[in-house]
């Protein structure tokens, strides 16, 4: 006979009466003066003795510690699966068992991780070699099993190197990630090369288990980023404004097919210009009555994206 302290905790009930079928551990009992962290580990002790003496059946966390996890112990040995179980006293602890299995964290949805990978880097560069970070982070409660991380490579990139121990293989770059933790996060690098001028499109997907079931998520759209050398002159004054020669179309969209001679009281040229970058110039060049300032894209191709800002007191060109 068996005493059941908690049945109104669904995993802890009953369908009749409970038969230990003995064994090496039909039943466990605490030594003098331990003690249990909780008052509910027990669910179910041998008939007529208080927790702690004879317990048939425990379940609680680790140390008392949720995070930990939990911890179940049965008492006895070889239990049946005959039905009906109210009929079959021995086939209880089949009932504990599963329902210890169905009541862990991890069967239920706020158990579950929360996993999600994502692309991070500059969106232009004006060099041919690229690094870009692949992150991934598990904001869930759950764990996420036997993770594996995979970077796609746009066409037209080629492979230097990767944070350990990423493996190339074609057009991906893989990570074997093992078990992802409740906050988990990090990013790690990829370094290309990119074969000529142009965007460049990066991808990353995150596949893991939870129990014997796959899951896999992406990073989304693919990360843009813009290769190209943009070298800028800058000088005070165009030919004729009014019609404006050079007219802008000229200036941002084509290149300018001649290039003046640079005077060095005045003009500036940049080279491997990056976009969002701060041109150089003087404060009195943004003031009314100032000579213009005209921008010639004298090598590359910015299409027609090229932009010119006054920000803070400040032009930054943008294409």
């Amino acid at each position: 006979m068996s005493t059941s302290f908690f049945p109104e905790i669904p995993f802890a009930q009953a369908d009749g009466s409970y038969t230990n079928p003995g064994g090496s551990e039909p039943a466990f009992s605490l030594d003098v003066g331990s003690y249990y962290h909780n008052a509910n580990v027990v669910m179910v002790s041998a008939q007529g003795t208080p927790p702690g003496q004879d317990d048939i059946w425990m379940n609680g966390h680790m140390d008392n510690d949720p995070a930990n996890g939990k911890v179940s112990y049965l008492g006895g040995h070889k239990y049946t699966v005959d039905v009906p179980i109210s009929a079959n006293p021995m086939t209880q602890g089949t009932r504990y068992f599963l329902n210890a299995l169905f009541e862990a964290p991890c069967s239920e949805s706020d158990g579950q991780p929360e996993v999600s990978t994502s692309i991070s880097g500059p969106a232009s560069t004006s060099t041919d070699t690229y690094t870009t970070s692949v992150c991934y982070e598990n904001t869930g409660s759950g764990i996420a099993f036997d993770a594996v991380l995979t970077l796609t490579l746009p066409a037209g990139a080629t492979f230097v190197s990767a944070t350990e121990p990423g493996q190339e293989s074609g057009d991906t770059v893989t990570w074997s990630l093992g078990s992802l933790p409740p906050d988990t996060s990090e990013c790690i690098q990829v370094t290309v090369t990119f074969g000529a001028e142009g965007s460049y499109g990066f991808t990353s997907t995150l596949s893991y288990y939870t129990g014997l079931n796959q899951h896999q998520v992406d990073s989304g759209a693919p990360e843009i980023v813009s290769y190209g050398h943009v070298n800028l002159l800058r000088y005070a004054g165009v030919t004729q404004i009014a019609p404006q020669l050079p007219p802008n179309v000229a200036i941002f969209v084509n290149r300018y097919p001649v290039d003046p001679a640079l005077d060095s009281a005045r003009d500036l040229e940049v080279a491997d210009f990056e976009s969002g970058q701060t041109f150089p110039n003087d404060t009195a060049d943004l003031l009314a009555g100032s000579a213009t300032l005209v921008f010639y894209e004298l090598e590359g191709d910015s299409g027609s994206t090229l932009r010119a800002d006054k920000v803070n007191g400040r032009i930054v060109l943008s294409y």
